[in-house]
């Protein structure tokens, strides 16, 4: 499987699935649990990454924070971009690979939601943090939202089955590479006799593993949950939301 999947993937069904899974209300509860637990100074500037259509950006600045919105998806920025200049919001749209954040910060907080976390390899993602903890002010707070953790995959999240998104049949079938400790997934899409089939694929890493890579570029896991109500996280849970801390001293 190609390892860069995602620069074709968000399109056609796969992208109308998405918005249709995150309605406005999911959306301004995401938005208040990340104004909650960044806890972000008054005007402050936030890192969305990657932050797909920008709902979640467009929603923040409407709060009056500054959001640099970062995703290599090019249809994905301008709509963000269109919907936000609807609204009469200003948000820094940036088409950037989500490990290149040199330039951008600093900032006074971030977030990665969407179930992003995961694309990339060990060195990859290791990559990833780095660029995030660089461009974080000392003190300022990462949020990271997956359902991919392995504790939450391989306990609950291992079943063939049919959902329905928003008038989207979608068929979700998962196939674990034990070797690689990565999880190959693929999505069947229908919808009034159109067929779509797309793979995707997310190494798979433990929440100890996800700490320690956090640790080593100079950041600290504060808070673990299972839910926006801040329930703590268990095995088996279908979402982890960790919140981290840059330390005082430089990454």
């Amino acid at each position: 499987m190609e390892h860069d999947w995602y620069a074709r993937f968000f399109e056609g069904l796969p992208m109308e699935a998405w918005r249709r899974a995150n309605p406005p209300e999911v959306t301004e509860k995401e938005a208040d649990f990340l104004h909650m637990v960044l806890n972000p100074p008054a005007g402050g500037k936030i890192l969305d990454v990657p932050c797909g259509p920008g709902r979640l950006s467009i929603d923040l600045a409407a709060r009056g924070f500054r959001l640099t919105g970062i995703d290599r998806s090019e249809l994905f920025l301008v709509e963000g971009r269109e919907k936000a200049e609807s609204s009469g919001l200003e948000v820094e749209w940036v088409a950037r690979d989500m490990r290149e954040l040199q330039g951008l910060g600093p900032f006074a907080g971030a977030f990665c939601f969407g179930n992003s976390f995961g694309y990339f390899d060990r060195n990859g993602t290791a990559e990833f943090l780095a660029a995030v903890s660089h461009s974080l002010v000392p003190g300022a707070r990462f949020v990271l939202d997956t359902a991919m953790c392995l504790e939450s995959m391989l306990l609950e999240g291992m079943e063939r089955n049919w959902m329905n998104v928003g008038g989207i049949l979608l068929l979700v079938d998962h196939h674990y590479h034990v070797a690689e400790g990565r999880l190959e997934t693929e999505y069947t899409l229908v919808r009034n006799g159109r067929k779509e089939a797309r793979k995707l694929s997310h190494w798979l890493y433990s929440v100890s593993e996800i700490r320690h890579m956090l640790e080593m570029v100079g950041m600290e896991t504060i808070s673990m949950f299972s839910s926006l109500e801040q329930e703590p996280y268990y095995c088996g849970a279908g979402r982890l939301l960790m919140v981290c801390e840059k330390n005082g001293e430089a990454a």
